[in-house]
């Protein structure tokens, strides 16, 4: 249970004595923390320690940010599309089945030792091994001389109940919630991590088990902060003007940040460092878009009057001749009207003429268009392809699309791939169907590359023929192949990993 800080005040007092005898202060000041009353799932009254979120950004700017900056949208719709493309596996954790083998592998070595004994305490150990191999390989003959051909069987039937299994798991993810896809999910996580710079996903448990899970509105639910380090792992939702606040605890909230920081209860927003980049931005586009149909303030002003106002443009000499405020503001608004073309005249007998262009300006504004696009790239870590730089110019040193897709996975979506990873495996799956899935996105392969691993493990005796055969839904070969191959030879080696893929034998 959270620590409960209820009509107390003293926690905020650092010199207090029982504060003394504390360790490791998570916070700068205690003005970081303030008191906060909330609900949890049972109804329950909780105050807590919680740290004000002093944001540069609004929720609400947020969101425009990504609305109005075509950089921006650009990347995160981009990884949002990208990641919920990608096909996902879910498998099982192989540690316990190599355990079980280990342990079969080590009581026919006992046996094998003691074969040829004929002493009765021997004959009682070899028993009691054929006993203990038994329970887990039922065909096994009472000489353990078929060990390698049932052990194998039991691994097919361990494979067959497995997949079962996954199957079960993999339709239960594909509809995550009532009405939500997976691929609406993994966008809406994408969105969170890089908009708002944390998700926290919603797990409806019903009678101790998992039913569904959605995200909650990204930026509204926080980490609970104390002043010192303690195992508490709490979380409030705060939605100003809605509810009163929301206590969560992990059974109910899976968290995580984007950037976390240790010096404070949230992470940072990636946005914050694009404030004044992309609102340069927005204004320059802004600008553009009013000049479009060539209409502009004009450029050249041509002053054609008896009186000059602004004084003699060929001499230093002042003129002490008033301007009349009607003939000012006559001059002002024409000045300052938009018409097609850049030439404006005024009346009178003597001209002079007024540059008012800024055309040099024009090319260092362009140039620094391109120089905010690279920040936003460096900023949500992006590569040349992803912000649509996949000239030689850009991707020079890199030949192949293997190497440019290498890079690509690992500076673009694979970082979120990883996190979306971890928190289904971690805090998802554990609620509904137990520990020991393992939960991967599929990663583009190359078939020559798995096929030498695969000729390699046969080489080295770490797979065999029959069970490679099964790894690519092929009909095995007879029992003698289910036994790694002796033969160190290469060329050998080559000739039967062929004749396993060419084979006439059909599925």
């Amino acid at each position: 249970m959270i620590t409960q800080y209820t009509n107390e005040s003293s926690y905020m007092n650092f010199s207090d004595k029982d504060n003394q005898k504390k360790r490791g202060l998570m916070v700068y000041s205690p003005t970081q923390l303030q008191q906060i009353t909330g609900r949890d799932k049972e109804g329950k009254l909780m105050s807590w320690g919680w740290e004000q979120p002093y944001f540069y950004l609004s929720l609400k700017q947020r969101l425009d940010m990504f609305r109005l900056s075509s950089p921006i949208f650009g990347v995160v719709a981009s990884r949002m599309n990208r990641l919920s493309g990608l096909e996902f596996n879910v498998s099982f954790e192989k540690k316990e089945e190599d355990q079980i083998v280990n342990s079969l592998k080590d009581y026919e070595s006992v046996y094998k030792e003691l074969k040829e004994s004929l002493d009765l305490s021997d004959l009682t150990l070899k028993a009691k091994m054929v006993q203990l191999i038994k329970e887990t390989l039922p065909d096994i003959k009472l000489d353990l001389s078929n060990f390698e051909s049932a052990l194998l069987r039991w691994k097919r039937r361990l494979k067959n109940f497995n997949a079962s299994k996954i199957e079960e798991v993999m339709a239960w993810l594909i509809e995550p919630n009532n009405g939500l896809s997976w691929e609406e999910f993994v966008k809406k996580f994408v969105f969170d991590m890089l908009i708002h710079g944390s998700i926290a996903i919603y797990k409806d448990v019903e009678n101790n088990k998992l039913e569904n899970f959605d995200l909650l509105p990204g930026g509204s639910v926080y980490k609970i902060k104390a002043p010192y380090f303690s195992s508490v792992s709490g979380y409030v939702q705060v939605i100003p003007g809605l509810s009163e606040p929301q206590v969560y605890f992990h059974d109910e909230i899976a968290y995580m940040d984007y950037a976390p920081t240790s010096s404070r209860n949230y992470g940072m927003v990636p946005l914050e460092a694009l404030i004044n980049k992309v609102a340069e931005s927005l204004m320059f586009d802004s600008l553009m878009a009013n000049q479009a149909d060539g209409t502009k303030p004009p450029e050249k002003i041509i002053i054609v009057t008896d009186n000059n106002p602004f004084g003699s443009m060929d001499s230093t000499e002042k003129t002490d001749i008033p301007l009349d405020e009607a003939e000012q503001k006559r001059i002002e608004e024409k000045v300052n009207q938009p018409v097609k073309g850049s030439i404006m005249t005024f009346s009178g007998s003597s001209a002079q003429i007024l540059d008012l262009s800024r055309e040099n300006t024009m090319g260092v504004q362009m140039q620094r268009q391109k120089d905010i696009r690279e920040e936003v790239a460096l900023v949500f870590s992006t590569t040349n392809m992803e912000m649509n730089l996949s000239d030689g110019a850009h991707t020079s040193g890199r030949s192949t699309s293997e190497a440019q897709e290498e890079i690509e996975q690992g500076r673009g979506i694979a970082p979120l791939a990883k996190s979306l990873e971890n928190i289904i495996q971690r805090s998802i799956l554990p609620y509904r169907y137990g520990s020991g899935f393992i939960f991967t996105f599929e990663k583009a392969q190359n078939n020559k590359e798995e096929k030498e691993l695969d000729l390699l493990s046969l080489q080295t005796g770490e797979m065999t023929k029959n069970e490679i055969r099964e790894k690519y839904n092929k009909y095995p070969f007879g029992p003698e192949y289910d036994n790694p191959d002796n033969t160190s030879g290469v060329g050998n080696e080559e000739q039967g990993i062929s004749s396993m893929f060419d084979s006439n034998y059909n599925e």
